[in-house]
């Protein structure tokens, strides 16, 4: 899609014949009540997202009305005001960032990051994974933090081929989160686990290239 968006030219090939190069001038609308539609990435300069507003739902009236006006006379109307809409000062460049918009960026990121990120909010369905405040530690043991983000990705319908070595290795190099030899509580043995604040999660992720607030 990045291209079809962005390139002035579009390579047309008819069958049977020589193919050849002609101006582009396409634009794209796309309606899907999908959840995510397109793969927005955080630097994206391309998709406007927007959320359509269901108050007309069975509303019956409303769109035997609607499909009523629906006449070339309605067109040439509608044509005529888009012509005459005054554009200064719109910059096309310039997209607003919607609440859409973000949270498709954020489908967008590697799913362990989807994980660490709904932690950091507070939002984990995993009780050992939602400590009282920001400065009270974190302890979860190495199997016990995999398998509770193989849950989130069934719950969340996110596909991800993170084994438990992946999985370990990402939150190491990406979020500094390490395995330790640690002491769990009734245990004589220490075993591999992970030991961490919701506040040393929060600052690891603001060095991240995240939408903007998607930690608020």
């Amino acid at each position: 899609m990045k291209s079809l968006i962005t390139d002035s030219k579009r390579h047309i090939q008819l069958k049977g014949k020589e193919g050849y190069d002609a101006d582009c001038f396409e634009n794209y609308v796309m309606l899907s009540n999908n959840d995510w539609t397109v793969r927005v990435e955080v630097d994206d300069r391309r998709y406007v997202c927007t959320r359509i507003s269901g108050c007309r739902v069975k509303d019956k009236g409303y769109f035997d009305k609607l499909g009523a006006a629906l006449s070339p006379e309605t067109a040439a109307k509608f044509m005529y005001y888009l012509m005459n809409r005054s554009l200064i000062g719109w910059n096309p460049r310039v997209i607003p960032d919607t609440e859409l918009r973000s949270e498709m960026k954020l489908r967008a990121l590697h799913p362990v990051m989807q994980f660490a990120i709904e932690i950091a909010r507070g939002e984990s369905d995993d009780a050992r994974l939602e400590p009282e405040d920001e400065a009270t530690e974190i302890r979860v043991k190495k199997q016990d933090f995999y398998g509770a983000f193989v849950q989130w990705c069934g719950k969340r319908r996110v596909i991800s081929s993170e084994n438990i070595t992946g999985f370990v290795l990402f939150m190491d190099d990406k979020l500094g989160i390490k395995l330790r030899n640690l002491r769990w509580k009734d245990e004589t043995k220490q075993s591999r686990g992970v030991s961490f604040t919701l506040a040393e999660l929060k600052l690891k992720l603001s060095t991240v290239p995240l939408p903007p607030g998607i930690l608020a």
